[in-house]
């Protein structure tokens, strides 16, 4: 049972910003799951208005170009908590290690939170990729451009084999809590290692 969670949900899936994720603006939501954007992925549902979390660094909000998606979150009801929440959720540095041993990227952090939040049963991903060798140096890699994560790896900052075993680590915890994760991406070349499940089936 997650200590500080908010709601208790079966459910869960984690909305990168890959390209992959066009996919989810077809989806219709079904009862019983929660939402988590993670940056910008909030755009795919942005006229369905039906995502429950976006998960990022608060200061994220204050830059010019996403004066937006703070409009956004501060306007979402009071009841999906502070926007800052996940900044300050200090719980995941005492429950899970620092952010270099849950994996420093947005992606694990948003896993933890998730985790936490609504202790669900299921997590899912979908434009979680994250396989940036198959995009050109030039190529858009996300839904709204080139990524601050895609320039990164480009210049040997991420190790694929890290992250796997990030992500390993994290499925463990979750199957531990009687969890499973699913990879609901439809790109045959996703780095996630988790099972592959079409949404329709999860």
């Amino acid at each position: 049972m997650a200590l500080f969670q908010f709601e208790p949900c079966e459910k869960a899936i984690i909305f990168g910003s890959s390209k992959n994720l066009i996919t989810a603006n077809y989806w219709k939501k079904k009862d019983g799951h929660a939402w988590i954007m993670i940056n910008q992925a909030w755009r795919i549902r942005k006229r369905n208005n039906d995502f429950d979390r976006i998960c990022t660094d608060h200061l994220h909000f204050d830059l010019p170009e996403n004066q937006d998606a703070k409009e956004v979150i501060t306007n979402m009801p009071k009841r999906f908590g502070d926007f800052r929440f996940l900044d300050l959720y200090t719980t995941f540095k005492n429950m899970y290690g620092d952010r270099f041993e849950r994996g420093d990227l947005i992606f694990f952090h948003a896993c933890y939170y998730t985790l936490e939040i609504y202790d669900p049963k299921k997590i899912g991903f979908i434009g979680c990729d994250m396989d940036y060798e198959h995009y050109a140096e030039n190529e858009d890699d996300s839904i709204y451009g080139k990524s601050d994560v895609g320039k990164m790896w480009n210049t040997g900052d991420y190790d694929k084999e890290l992250i796997i075993e990030k992500c390993h680590k994290f499925e463990n915890i979750l199957k531990d809590r009687g969890g499973r994760c699913y990879n609901l991406s439809t790109a045959d070349w996703s780095l996630l290692p988790f099972e592959k499940m079409n949404y329709e089936d999860f």
